[in-house]
């Protein structure tokens, strides 16, 4: 399966958002990165990478259930 320069350029974007949101938890503003992450979920639905990143602060957090 050939990747689709569009989809290459998304993924790009949301390592740069990752990157930032990094930096707010590095900062100590886990509950901070989360509502980030929120923001971003509902201007791109359908970016899985973003939800993983939003599940991977919520378990650091011992939000299993989140």
């Amino acid at each position: 399966m050939e990747n689709h320069p569009d989809r290459n350029i998304r993924l790009d974007l949301d390592r740069h958002i990752a990157d930032n949101i990094y930096t707010c938890a590095e900062n100590g503003d886990i509950l901070g990165a989360i509502d980030c992450l929120d923001l971003e979920i509902e201007i791109e639905p359908d970016s899985a990478y973003l939800y993983a990143e939003r599940a991977n602060f919520r378990q650091r957090m011992g939000d299993i259930q989140g």
